[in-house]
């Protein structure tokens, strides 16, 4: 399977919030404004998410399934892809990181084997299905190990077919010892693998086990209201974005999706609910239309 592309791509993203077919009604202008051309749908509902899903399509925005089920809680990826009817599919969130991903919020031990038997037997379902799975993982040993294991088992069939969901979020809090509070991760940062240029620590990864790099989409990531200035976030913001403009991407890496458009849940993150991200969401908007590694129009 190739990769699938909206039309006229620009590489610009976000993940979504409260996915429902008002709330996209609601919130479409605004996707307009933004330029977005990619939006994460992560819900509990995967009719929801089929529902949003061919909206966007439609609006030729490409939309990015999260079907949120627990890594061990037996649900069929097949059928929920069927239904999201979205190209990409992700299959559960980061195993070692988030809690709520497992049934009774709480890792077990032997979380990586439970993590690789399962997700391997569902991105057979999901690719079967004739969609593309992701593969969420919080850190690039992490990977290797992962990517490793699934050519021991020959499960490296599924390799020209799957693709990365990575979380790339400037550190919340400076480091010990770091002499200049308040600390910031600009997108030039490469001190970490999960800061915004840390994508490259997982395509060397891939590279090293595969031979190439999985296709890459960061369907989290960006700056609370605690990071910066709100100038120092629009700058940063807009910086990235147009990393596609100017063709200073590599081809594998989709899409950035920041969290989140629209989610008072997520207060710190929310664009349009914070006042504090004001400066940066007018920034984005003021940003030219453009198509990846073209001139702007």
């Amino acid at each position: 399977m190739s990769c699938p592309r909206p039309p006229q791509d620009n590489g610009v993203g976000i993940h979504f919030g409260n996915v429902t077919v008002d709330n996209f009604e609601r919130r479409l202008p605004e996707l307009r404004a933004l330029h977005m051309k990619w939006v994460v749908l992560a819900a509990e509902s995967e009719e929801n998410i089929g529902r949003v899903s061919a909206r966007l399509l439609n609006k030729g925005i490409m939309p990015i399934a999260r079907p949120q089920r627990k890594i061990n809680g037996g649900a069929d990826f097949g059928i929920l892809a069927r239904r999201c009817g979205t190209p990409y599919v992700l299959i559960y969130n980061e195993p070692g990181i988030d809690e709520t991903a497992w049934r009774k919020g709480e890792i077990p031990n032997n979380y990586q084997d439970i993590y690789v038997n399962n997700w391997i037997a569902q991105a057979h379902k999901v690719r079967a299905a004739g969609y593309k799975p992701g593969l969420n993982i919080g850190d690039p040993t992490e990977l290797y190990d992962f990517l490793t294991e699934m050519k021991r088992r020959g499960d490296d069939t599924l390799w020209p077919d799957m693709w990365l969901s990575l979380h790339l979020y400037p550190p919340l809090t400076k480091p010990p010892m770091h002499p200049d509070p308040p600390y910031v991760c600009t997108p030039d940062c490469t001190q970490h693998y999960f800061a915004p240029q840390g994508f490259r620590r997982f395509a060397a990864t891939c590279q090293a086990v595969i031979g190439y790099p999985l296709p890459i989409i960061v369907t989290e990531g960006g700056y609370d209201d605690g990071q910066g200035t709100p100038e120092q976030r629009a700058k940063w913001m807009v910086q990235i974005y147009e990393w596609f403009k100017n063709d200073m991407t590599p081809d594998y890496l989709l899409a950035w999706c920041p969290f989140i458009l629209a989610d008072p849940m997520w207060h710190g993150f929310s664009w349009l609910t914070n006042d504090k991200h004001q400066p940066m969401v007018e920034a984005v908007k003021a940003m030219p239309e453009f198509e990846r590694g073209k001139p702007a129009l």
